[in-house]
């Protein structure tokens, strides 16, 4: 099974001379000569600007730079699994919109907050787990944690006791 996967990526989209769009040239340039089951884009999806005001630092999350991001995967004939990172649940001050944007962006098999696949190749069964391990981080602050009370209804510890039972 091959299987390409992408973590921390998104601070531009993936016009001109990006890092972005080195990445996605060689993915695409490799997809022309090897066939991969699937991509997983690991978390850590978008990193807003920060700006400083009066020494407090501020995200400026721009939801359009974001979408310009994924929008680098669409033409690529693969089917594309997204997981979020701390980074992509961290905005509880701003109504979470980091990750409430992604969790629509066409064209990818959202896993949220966990799930699992069984996965044939040929006569061989692999099992995928896709597990949250932001609700565990202590990088997370807790008023972090609301956003998956916001979106998902259900309180932070319930959840890691849910996904503890999951595994």
């Amino acid at each position: 099974m091959n299987i390409i996967t992408v973590g921390c990526w998104n601070k531009n989209d993936c016009k001109g001379n990006t890092g972005l769009a080195a990445v996605v040239g060689e993915i695409n340039d490799d997809l022309k000569k090897n066939r991969y089951d699937f991509m997983v884009l690991l978390g850590d999806n978008y990193y807003p600007n920060k700006d400083t005001l009066n020494n407090f630092k501020i995200k400026n999350i721009n939801i359009d730079q974001m979408k310009n991001g994924f929008h680098c995967f669409d033409q690529m004939p693969i089917n594309k699994k997204l997981i979020f990172g701390n980074h992509d649940v961290e905005e509880a001050f701003t109504n979470c919109s980091i990750l409430k944007n992604q969790l629509y962006i066409p064209g990818f098999d959202v896993k949220f907050p966990f799930s699992y696949e069984l996965l044939k190749t040929g006569n061989e069964l692999t099992l995928f787990f896709y597990l949250d391990t932001s609700i565990y981080s202590s990088s997370v602050m807790s008023d972090d944690l609301n956003c998956y009370k916001n979106i998902l209804n259900i309180d932070p510890a319930k959840l890691q006791e849910q996904q503890h039972s999951f595994i």
